[in-house]
């Protein structure tokens, strides 16, 4: 997509292009990657949030991010225990105190249309054959990487947009954050 090269060329033009990781899932290997490399997932968060409201903002949505990792998908669950795609995000802003729409596809009409470079919070919208309703959601975390409820083998995950099917899939990004 057009979107994802203008950001992918605006992160290299920066020289803040990240080192080559394996792929990741569940809580501990989400933390451990936060820990080695600071500049990673919701600690990328934190650095790009240039007022201190919103970096307590960032790290309340850190937070919650790290507690729901690992956790398994099930369709239709909004949390805390278990979560389907857009369910996460749901319960991911309410943690901030803001409501948005339960399914997927009203996820990605409302909020600000994104048409330049994605930030941390900013709901993804993809095309899925996999899902019932045929939309999935995920919320980017900075450097590439998004975090979603995946699916039944992988849960609550941290995945990359430069590579498989989400490259492919990407449609649309909504920013709810001012």
């Amino acid at each position: 997509m057009q979107r994802e090269q203008n950001t992918d060329a605006a992160a290299e033009a920066s020289g803040d292009e990240p080192a080559v990781m394996p792929f990741m899932t569940g809580r501990r290997a989400f933390l451990a990657a936060c820990l080695a490399m600071p500049f990673f997932g919701v600690q990328s968060c934190l650095a790009a949030a240039a007022k201190p409201a919103k970096r307590r903002v960032m790290a309340r949505l850190g937070l919650a991010i790290r507690q729901a990792l690992g956790k398994p998908y099930r369709w239709g669950a909004q949390g805390p225990h278990a979560f389907d795609c857009s369910g996460l995000m749901v319960w991911l802003y309410a943690c901030l105190g803001i409501s948005l729409p339960r399914q997927a596809c009203d996820q990605g009409r409302m909020g600000a249309r994104v048409s330049g470079r994605l930030m941390p919070g900013d709901v993804l919208l993809f095309r899925s054959e996999a899902s019932p309703t045929g939309w999935h959601t995920g919320m980017y975390v900075g450097r590439s990487c998004f975090v979603h409820a995946s699916g039944r083998k992988k849960g609550v995950c941290v995945s990359s947009l430069r590579k498989g099917r989400y490259k492919d899939n990407l449609v649309a990004a909504r920013r709810y954050l001012a």
